[in-house]
């Protein structure tokens, strides 16, 4: 079992605790979420949640972005990852984490364009890095969307035109 606790102003993730001390976590004052403890962390008025491992600020899916030689990768951030993140935010702010985010989104979708046109460019066809890119590319724009309606530090809208044009000219033909 592992769960995220605050003290001190501090986040931190235990790890392995063990089963029976179940009863003693869910009456800790200092749990912020624990998957097995059947409740949602709401935190900073409303504006963070935690559940079921994913992070949402002010409803913004909050990803976990990577990738490898194959193929770009998102995935939700786990609770270590959440746990950083609300480090980030305890000393940050919402708004200035939710900037730096978007500034990390909006490089790893430009690395998923560039590797898209290098494709494009070498002449060989590549469906399944393409169909990768655009997979991705399609969450991005979600999440870009859902950060131009919520954040005053949006993205702009040449951008997200942009980004809609590539992907109505494959769909919307």
């Amino acid at each position: 079992m592992e769960a995220i606790f605050i003290k001190d102003g501090n986040y931190i993730l235990l790890n392995n605790i063990s089963d029976n001390k179940k009863y003693n976590l869910v009456k800790d004052t200092h749990l912020v979420f624990s998957p097995q403890s059947n409740r949602d962390g709401f935190l900073y008025g409303g504006r963070v949640l935690i559940s079921d491992n994913n992070l949402l600020i002010d409803g913004i899916k909050i990803i976990r972005f990577t990738n490898d030689k194959m193929a770009f990768h998102i995935e939700s951030p786990g609770l270590a990852l959440t746990t950083q993140y609300l480090n980030q935010i305890q000393q940050k702010g919402i708004e200035e984490f939710l900037c730096e985010y978007k500034t990390a989104l909006n490089e790893f979708r430009d690395n998923i364009n560039a590797k898209k046109k290098e494709i494009e460019s070498s002449g060989k066809e590549n469906k399944e890095t393409m169909n990768n890119c655009e997979e991705i590319l399609c969450e991005i724009l979600c999440i870009q969307y859902d950060l131009m309606m919520h954040m005053d530090t949006s993205i702009s809208l040449e951008n997200i035109t942009n980004t809609y044009n590539s992907f109505a000219k494959i769909y919307l033909k």
